[in-house]
Order: structure tokens, then sequence, then C-alpha cells
């Protein structure tokens, strides 16, 4: 049996859980709901050794102690060197206590006396100042906005001591769990990749380009989120590049670094050595070979092996396998030009991993084909090129399927609609019945998520034609159906239904829905609880747990609606995950409006808006709906912050430019007179109405922005804008 671990946001305790139901509450703190980690139980565990150490020391004990509690048997700094307990540096962070060094600079764990929050304070060692230029590396690295890297907060240099300040990551590191020897399944590996990809890609992509030059597993972190953060950076653009020649680790650099670190030693022209994203290519390779091997990759390299030996046993596909070996090719001009070209064989390798199935079996065949060819000739050809056309729909079919729970609706609507429509695949379909239908119900499934109900029926009815013996076409279609307030068409489909041997769960699921429309809510809630009890349907489950919440709110109980989803465990599916995540945050959000502010609604709305937003599906109404809950929270900096993240990904949405120009005139406001300065709030606007501009163009109009500019005039005529 498998467990998942959850957090209490107040005394921090850690527990296991399996199942799922109703929202756990912490035993000790009886108002606080407990968080999911996104992380098993033997993640978090890890192992005896790495107990021992103290990495996760205390997580299933009395009293759980967090890395930053982590006590050492031997101080990580010298005594000589390392900042007093206790020292307030720049007025605003208070020094509580060494937590490593690497590199160039000292790492010590701080508290922001503004912010009241962990940060990282790294102090750039005495022999390093000068070195590096630290005032053009902390100017660039406060400008970088992105969810998996640590945010740089303040730099700060007083005399000789130089300091970088930036967000603390509770969590561990890749390399403990090499150490502990814990593998991960596949993919939750290639969902860390993606956003590594992700993350290195933004990297790359700034101007001028950040390489980062010390890739390893010491310095890619899994917050309890479960989700990566790249660390350790000391970007540095001087002359001699320091970073780049002394601040690798041999097992994971590329070729190149280490050569130009050679040719430095010997005093040779090393400046002609140029690394750019091709070698921090190569070190996430090395860095993810050691996690899916737990061979340190020095020995392949010193030995001169193939990158997957013989003796190498791993449960992972080969079109991973392909992906790390591209990416470790000696040659640079061999690996990935870019982060965003290995993450696109990342984003299609369930579609590439079939195809090289399908390829080896095709090969097989083929060596059968020579034999008989010359008997069948032209008949062989033209079974292959049917072949080929099968295998091409195949794919598409899988990636559009696939890509349905990413709630892109009109995508999936777009996609499936020109598969449906592709006369190259005309007499596949024919023989495809099931695949056929299972098209045309993506296509209903958009349009009701998109709540257009009347356009989901005929392709509902179109994939009942289609192939008849799926339950969950009839379910769908009889609770479009019932939205519609149409229960009798509702209820001649469910003995539709029953005729073709619909699933119980489903049927009533079903009459659940049809008594909800009704307003018959407690009736829909006991046959919702029904199905919840019974059902062993991932899709059939996430359903009966989102209209169980719908009916409660319908009734006029938010809290319990919000409280009846589902705690995101192992028996969730993740394809339900986000969807339960957004119905929660828009819960949280009703009941902050209609009751104020409560502490817990808070926490529990921003654990939902960081999950969705890290999660790779996620869209422009989670980043702004996370906003306004960060600014619900008290902290509009916080706020703005979220849309700076956002506006990466959504850069020509004016909306987000609107947003951010009315917080920070928000902000401002609540300032004594002298303290004013809505120089910032201008540039927003400013934005806003450039991005606008087509828009307006187009005879769009917004509100928002109108508000806006109200308040923009208002200030002109004070002056102040």
């Amino acid at each position: 049996m498998s467990f998942n671990m959850y957090i209490c946001p107040e005394c921090r305790k850690v527990y296991k859980i399996n199942g799922f139901g109703k929202k756990a509450k912490c035993p000790k703190c009886s108002d606080a709901i407990l968080v999911d980690t996104g992380m098993s139980e033997d993640a978090w565990k890890l192992s005896d050794a790495i107990k021992k150490k103290d990495i996760v020391s205390g997580l299933l004990d009395e009293k759980p102690i967090s890395k930053a509690e982590t006590k050492h048997d031997e101080p990580l700094i010298s005594s000589s060197d390392k900042l007093e307990e206790g020292k307030i540096i720049n007025n605003t962070y208070k020094v509580l206590k060494p937590i490593g060094e690497g590199g160039s600079g000292e790492v010590y764990l701080a508290w922001h006396i503004n912010l009241k929050k962990d940060v990282v304070i790294k102090r750039i060692k005495d022999d390093f100042v000068g070195k590096v230029n630290e005032r053009s590396e902390a100017d660039i690295l406060k400008k970088l906005h992105h969810r998996y890297l640590p945010q740089v907060y303040d730099f700060i240099q007083n005399g000789k001591e130089v300091y970088t300040v930036m967000d603390y990551i509770d969590g561990n590191t890749l390399k403990d769990y090499i150490d502990a020897k814990i593998r991960f399944n596949e993919q939750q590996i290639i969902k860390w990749l993606k956003q590594l990809c992700e993350a290195l890609d933004y990297l790359h992509t700034q101007t001028p380009a950040i390489i980062h030059s010390d890739i390893k597993p010491s310095n890619i972190m899994i917050d309890t989120n479960g989700d990566i953060r790249l660390i350790d950076f000391n970007i540095s653009f001087d002359e001699d590049d320091v970073k780049q020649i002394s601040g690798y680790t041999a097992s994971y650099a590329s070729p190149e670094q280490i050569l130009k670190a050679q040719t430095y030693s010997q005093g040779g022209n090393y400046r002609d050595i140029k690394l750019d994203a091709k070698s921090d290519i190569f070190s996430l390779g090395a860095s993810i070979y050691h996690i899916l091997t737990l061979q340190n990759p020095i020995d392949i390299f010193k030995n001169n092996r193939p990158v997957w030996d013989v003796n190498i046993v791993m449960p992972y596909s080969g079109a991973l396998s392909d992906i790390i070996d591209k990416s470790l090719k000696r040659d640079p001009n061999e690996r990935y030009r870019t982060a965003a070209d290995m993450l696109r064989d990342l984003e299609t390798i369930k579609i590439r991993d079939k195809r090289l199935k399908n390829l080896r079996r095709d090969q097989m065949v083929c060596s059968i084909i020579a034999i008989v060819f010359i008997i069948f000739g032209g008949l062989i050809t033209a079974r292959g090129l049917g072949l080929r056309n099968e295998e091409g729909f195949d794919a598409e079919y899988q990636r559009i399927v696939d890509e349905a729970y990413e709630d892109d609706y009109d995508k999936s609507i777009n996609e499936a609609l020109l598969l449906l429509n592709n006369k190259k695949y005309a007499s596949v379909l024919k023989k495809r019945n099931e695949k056929h239908a299972d098209l045309q119900y993506v296509i209903a499934n958009a349009y009701f998520e998109k709540e257009e109900y009347d356009k989901a029926l005929p392709f509902y009815e179109n994939a009942i034609s289609a192939f008849a013996g799926n339950s969950e076409y009839y379910r769908d279609c009889a609770i479009a159906y019932a939205r519609l307030k149409k229960f009798d068409e509702a209820q001649n489909i469910l003995a539709k239904g029953t005729e073709n041997d619909m699933e119980d769960p489903d049927l009533w699921l079903v009459n659940a829905e049809i008594e909800n429309q009704k307003g018959n809510w407690d009736n829909a809630i006991e046959g919702f609880n029904k199905v919840i009890d019974t059902s062993t349907n991932d899709n059939t489950l996430g359903r009966a747990y989102l209209l169980r919440s719908r009916a409660y709110a319908s009734k006029g109980d938010l809290k319990e609606a919000r409280d009846s989803l589902p705690v995101l465990g192992t028996t969730i599916s993740d394809n339900w995950k986000n969807r339960i995540l957004r119905e929660e945050g828009r819960l949280c959000m009703q009941i902050y409006e209609n009751d104020g502010y409560e502490p817990n609604n808070i926490r529990t709305a921003l654990s939902c808006y960081d999950k969705l937003t890290r999660s790779g599906t996620d869209t422009l109404s989670d980043w702004l709906n996370y906003a306004l809950v960060k600014k619900w929270d008290g902290i509009i900096d916080n706020a703005i912050s979220v849309l700076s993240q956002a506006e990466e990904k959504y850069p020509n949405e004016y909306i987000i430019p609107v947003r951010m120009a009315t917080f920070e005139i928000e902000k401002q406001a609540s300032l004594s007179d002298d303290e004013k300065d809505y120089s910032m709030a201008k540039e927003y606007y400013d934005k806003a109405e450039e991005l606008y501009g087509t828009a307006r163009n187009a005879g769009e109009s917004n509100e928002e922005l109108q508000q806006l500019e109200i308040l923009a005039q208002n200030l002109r005529e004070k002056g102040l804008f």
C-alpha cells in the first residue's frame, strides 16, 4: 500500500495518508487543513542514512524538524569566516545560522524582518571579492522571475563584504535521493526534466544568455510541492569567466568546460573556448543519468564506456534513454542545440516511445516481408502504405487524447476535428470505431467544460453511434441534457445506456445530477456519495467529487463544498488533479468574498494556485487568481511578483499589466506622502495601454482598464503620475 505525505501549515507536522474523502484536519491544530506535499512516503523518509545526517529528520516524529532547523555535528563554516548569529544586515536581514558552503560563497539561513519569512544570504568569500562582477551578477539575478528558480530579493555591498539574498527553498536535493538510493518512476523523472528544461530555456534566452555552469544533483532541489528548483546561481560576465573556470564539478561538467579549466591552469588561451547552452544541457543529462542509474557519470566518462552499459538495468523507456544519451554526446554539435529542443522531445516522449516500439515491430515484420516480397510485390507495397497511415493516425490520436486533460478546450476541439476530417485517415477511421468515438467524445467534453452543453450533445451522440459499449458516453451525454433541464431526454439516454450494460455508478451519477438540477440538493449529495463509495473508475470519481461539491455550493454551504473535495493523494488520478485544485481555489475565493479573511482559507487558496501555476497546464486565470489571493494575504509586492512571472508566460496579455498597475497604485496610496512613488505604476500603466491598443481597435472594451484610466487621470491631476 502506498501513501502520500501531507503537512499541517500551522505546526508543520507531517502525516501519511492513504485514500481520499473529506479533507483531513490536523489533530493538533483542529482548524488547520492538511496540505498535500505531492511526494510519496519513500521520497519523504528517504533512508536511515539520510535521517542520521538530519536531512529530513523528524518528518514522522512527534516534533518534526524542517531542513532549516537541521543540526550538524560539525560547523559548515569555520568560526573565523562565518557571520555571527543574530547579526542584522542592512536593517532587514537577521542571520540565524550557517547552512552550507560552495562555489564562491558561504550560505546562511536568515530572517527577513519586513516580509517575516526565511531567506538565504549568500556571502561572497573575501578571496573572491573583486574576481567576480558582483554588481552585474546581482542586477541580472534580481530581474529573473521563474517558478523553477529561487527569487533574488536583494544585493548588499558593505566594504569588502558582498551578499546576495534569495528565497529559502525547503526540501531536498537530488543528491540526497541519490545518496539514499531512491528510485523514481519515469513519469516523475520526465516531470522534473521538463521543469529543468523550462528553467534552462528561460536562463539561456536572457540577454546576455545566462549559463549556469554548475548543474549537478546538489544544485537541483525538490521542494515540498514536489517541484524542481534550480539553485546556486553565481553568474558572472567578467572577462576571465571565473565562474566557468573554477565553479564546476568534474562528474557533471561538459568536456569543453573541463578543457577550458585545464587550458586556463596551463596558461593557455582559454578565452577561445566558449561555453553555451549545450554545456548546461550536458550537465543536466549527467545529473539525470546519475539518478536513473545510481552510478556516478564520471565513471563512464573517464573509462570511455558506453553511456548505457549492458550491465545497467533500468525500468525506463528507450525514448527516455535516447534523450539522455543525446544530451551526453561528447561533441557539443551532436547534443540538443537548446533546452527548448530537449523539452519538445520530452513533451512527445509517449508518442515517440510508441513509435520506437512500432518501428522495432515493423523491422521484424519487414525481415519476414523481405522473403515474401518477391512473390507478392505490389500487394506488400500497398499494405506497407496502409500500415504507415495507421501508425500516423495512432500517434496523432494518442497525442490528442493525452492533451485533452490539459484544459485547453479550443485546441482539443480543433485538433480532434482536423483528425476526424483528414481524408488521409478516412479508411483507418472506418476500421477504428472505438477511436473514432473517442475523438468525438474529446470534442463533446471540451464543449461540456466550456458549459456549451447544446454544442456538446451532437458529439456525445456521435460517439454513442460510433461505439455503443462505453458507459462514459451515455453518462456525460445524459448529464449535458440534465444541465439544459431536458430531464426526459436525459432519462432516454440512461435507458439506452442501461440496454448497453451501463455501469451502476454511472447510472447513479446521472440520477444524482438530475436531482441536483431540480434543486433537490440533499438527494443529489446522497447520490454522489453512493458513487464515490462504490466506483473505481477515475473519470466517474472525478466527476462525482466535482458535482457533489457544486451541489453543496448550490445549497449555500461554500465551506462544505470546499471541504468535500478530495485530498489529492495517490487515489485520485492526475487527470483530475488540476480540475479539483481549480474548483477548490475558486471556492476559497468565494468564501473570502462572502466572509472576509480567514487564515486557513487563504492558505488553502494559495496552496491550490501555487500547484496550478507549477503544473505545466496552468492558465492565465490561474495566475491572475493566484496574484489576487496573494494581495488578499496582505503583501501587495508578492502579488505583483506573481504577475511578473505570469507576464513571462503571457507577454501579450494586457490584463496582467492592468492588474500590476492597479496593485502598485493601491500600494503607494497606503504610504505617507514622502514615501509615495508612482513611477512603477506609470510603467505598468503604459505597458497596459500599449498592449490594449490592438484589442481596442478591434472594438474590445475592458472595465478594469477603464477603472485604471480613471485612477491614472486622478493622479495626473495631482501631479503624481
